[in-house]
């Protein structure tokens, strides 16, 4: 699985993405994010960032996948009765969705249209927490139970494959605030679309018009090996929708693992680079 990288810090924020059906391209020639062409099976351009903002007690991180960017938060550790991990996922206003996706349903009056998008949108934020949280929480070490840590994930742009990037920023953020790891965790999400006069194609950190054309979606979050599992991956979060056969989900799988291993090695690079500086 390959990727192109930046390391250029919130490169192309906010790019106008193409109105679906202005540009017809195929599967088999997908963009990287920045023109160039990429496979069924590569990854969009990755940017990853980290300390952002520099102050005490708080760690940053920034994510980008193709024109999906996300900035993630994290307070702590703080003092706490228990061991508390709140996270949160808020879209920002007027964030970068297809004006088709926008436009998808039609209702009678512009107020009704922001309030079901408004509704929409809380609604697609809780789940993307609850989806975070179930992710994150495993890698996040025991050895102090009172201990509290809030995360704080803001989408920037959203062009596909939001949970892995809100995934992946938060286990750098996390890092960043010093906070006891068992390991970074990485995740990649993975669709299958149909193809006529052909078999069924998978497809890579897709992009959200890939999304909406899928049959169905793989979702998956791997936390590296620490020391004390013996070099053993632990998956911290699954998520399937849409049905297909048990050859093609493993197939998918396989290729949600390349994914999650080829942006792990993208989250080490980045620790330890700035780490260096």
């Amino acid at each position: 699985m390959s990727a192109l990288t930046s390391s250029t810090r919130l490169t192309g924020c906010y790019i106008p993405m193409v109105v679906a059906g202005a540009e017809e391209e195929s599967v088999e020639q997908r963009d990287f994010g920045d023109g160039t062409v990429r496979g069924p099976r590569s990854l969009r351009r990755v940017c990853l960032e980290r300390s952002l903002f520099g102050t005490s007690k708080s760690g940053s991180a920034m994510v980008e996948l193709g024109h999906t960017k996300v900035i993630c938060r994290v307070e702590g550790p703080l003092s706490s009765s228990g061991r508390v991990v709140e996270c949160s996922v808020v879209l920002a206003p007027h964030f970068g969705k297809r004006p088709a996706t926008v436009m998808a349903t039609h209702v009678p009056s512009i107020d009704e249209t922001q309030a079901r998008l408004n509704h929409n949108n809380v609604a697609e934020e809780v789940h993307l927490a609850s989806c975070l949280r179930q992710a994150i929480v495993p890698s996040i070490a025991t050895t102090n139970r009172n201990m509290g840590i809030g995360i704080h994930v803001t989408v920037l742009q959203s062009d596909g494959n939001v949970l892995a990037a809100s995934i992946v920023a938060a286990s750098l953020a996390l890092a960043d605030a010093n906070i006891e790891l068992y390991n970074l965790v990485s995740a990649c999400r993975v669709v299958v679309v149909a193809v006529p006069d052909r078999s069924d194609l998978l497809l890579a950190d897709p992009t959200e018009k890939e999304e909406l054309e899928s049959k169905a979606q793989i979702t998956l979050a791997v936390m590296g090996p620490s020391q004390h599992q013996q070099q053993q991956q632990v998956v911290t979060y699954w998520d399937q929708t849409g049905r297909i056969s048990p050859e093609m989900a493993t197939e998918a799988l396989e290729l949600c693992q390349d994914g999650c291993a080829t942006l792990f090695k993208f989250q080490r690079t980045c620790l330890v680079t700035t780490a260096t500086k």
